[in-house]
């Protein structure tokens, strides 16, 4: 983790938190989409009886996913890492008590089918927490940097937009109930775009309040052989 990601995860490590404060995780069921190198698992996997199931579409973040289960206190017999994408879980239906997503719905090919999928293998009540980076508001100077500059940020982090309205997306995705709530990030890495953190329990019709603010996106894990470069979702 580079020296920007470490400043972002020391200021949001609050907030992460609280977030994940909403699971009761003892004997629980995890998903973790976009798990990458783990820096998040510290937060909910130490639970007796937890099990997590990471899913990543870069295979070479189970190295690094498993090293941070195990700092994590998780034992090894309680993780999976299985190579997927957010718009195929490999992941039964109803199998999952909550599914977690940090900075990932700005890179899935089809944010709705994304969704779709994380409705699908969740139980009836479970929890969906993440955190995203949103489009900033209509008509404001920051959109206007954010359009210019998201071409660039498409290719050199793995796809990532800075333009989509991902909060639209998950309130008219059908959860039973949403929660939306701002928090700003300020740190080296200083990416522009603004953000959201989300609590979201399914099924039914969403009742939602919402709120943007801004966290950086993700930083470059090299596998062992070779200079190719991988963006872990965190």
């Amino acid at each position: 983790m580079d020296k920007g990601m470490q400043s972002y995860e020391a200021e949001i490590a609050q907030y992460k938190s609280n977030l994940f404060s909403q699971l009761s995780v003892a004997g629980e069921n995890i998903l973790e989409l976009g798990v990458g190198t783990g820096p998040n698992l510290k937060y909910y996997a130490s639970a007796d009886g937890v099990n997590v199931t990471g899913v990543d579409p870069n295979m070479y973040m189970e190295e690094y996913s498993r090293a941070a289960a195990n700092s994590a206190g998780l034992p090894q017999s309680n993780f999976t890492f299985r190579r997927g994408v957010a718009e195929a879980l490999p992941a039964e239906d109803d199998s999952m008590d909550a599914v977690i997503g940090t900075l990932v719905l700005c890179s899935v090919k089809d944010t709705d089918m994304a969704l779709r999928e994380i409705k699908r293998v969740l139980k009836p009540g479970g929890l969906y927490l993440f955190i995203e980076h949103v489009a900033a508001a209509d008509g404001s100077f920051l959109q206007f940097v954010q359009g210019a500059l998201d071409p660039l940020q498409q290719f050199v982090a793995d796809g990532c937009h800075l333009t989509r309205k991902t909060a639209e997306n998950i309130k008219e995705a059908g959860f039973s109930s949403l929660s939306l709530n701002a928090k700003t990030i300020v740190n080296g890495l200083a990416v522009l775009d603004e953000g959201l953190e989300n609590i979201t329990i399914v099924r039914i019709r969403p009742v939602y309040e919402g709120g943007r603010s801004g966290p950086p996106h993700r930083a470059p894990v090299k596998k062992k052989t070779g200079g190719n470069q991988f963006w872990p979702a965190h």
